[in-house]
């Protein structure tokens, strides 16, 4: 059986599990109505009645699910912009029917232009490469990565209706820099990886702080406790 189907049957009874053992570092703000959209490995909560076809999504991170992606485009009629140039990625979309509004863009997100350095996971049948330093990986490869504004002016976009962000570990400084900049997407779903690529407990409650005091709110935490749905409340 593959890795991720293998992951995706021990989810449910490990989950619950592991949060017990470990409680999670927050809890929602209140009781917000959501939708999860997805399958259990790869879905995100949207705020209901917030998307409609006229709203930009920007989805960061593919890897080999994009469940969440297509659910947005057949529940809401919008147009997906999604973003990931690593290699196992684009392979697996090649071979994939995608509609017309799922719009692939080979390049990552981070907190400038450059070319970074990104580790291929270790794992046989394991898609997510990192820019954090994996002493364990025997494939690094150079990758394009651009800053949220710079994204946003080449594709014509003034504003974000939802972000998501699964870019293994790369989340920490791209709020801090999005925020700095005043970017401030409608909604905000990100899988934050504390315990994971050096980062800690502690960069993820900065990085949720941040994020309150830019004025959004915290409705979801996952099951694992490293997914997490914000939003701003609307004008």
């Amino acid at each position: 059986m593959a890795a991720k189907g293998l992951k995706s049957l021990l989810r449910p009874v490990v989950r619950p599990l592991k949060r017990l053992i470990n409680p999670p570092l927050h809890r929602p703000d209140g009781r917000f109505p959501f939708t999860v959209f997805g399958t259990d490995y790869g879905g995100w909560p949207v705020i209901d009645g917030s998307l409609t076809p006229q709203s930009v999504v920007y989805c960061f991170g593919i890897g080999t699910d994009i469940s969440f992606d297509l659910a947005i485009i057949d529940n809401f009629g919008s147009t997906v912009d999604a973003f990931d140039p690593t290699p196992r990625c684009i392979a697996w979309l090649q071979e994939q029917n995608l509609p017309a509004a799922f719009r692939f863009h080979d390049i990552g997100l981070s907190d400038k232009t450059e070319m970074l350095g990104f580790s291929a996971p270790p794992e046989d049948g394991f898609v997510s490469y990192t820019v954090a330093e994996r002493s364990e990986s025997l494939e690094v490869v150079k990758l394009p990565v651009e800053p949220l504004d710079v994204l946003m002016a080449r594709l014509g976009h003034e504003k974000i209706d939802l972000l998501k962000m699964d870019i293994e570990g790369s989340e920490y400084p791209v709020i801090a820099n999005m925020i700095a900049k005043g970017i401030l997407p409608g909604q905000l779903c990100v899988e934050f990886h504390h315990n994971m690529y050096n980062y800690t407990a502690n960069d993820t409650r900065k990085a949720v702080t941040m994020l309150r005091g830019a004025g959004y709110y915290l409705h979801y935490v996952s099951q694992g406790g490293h997914e997490y749905g914000f939003h701003r409340a609307r004008a």
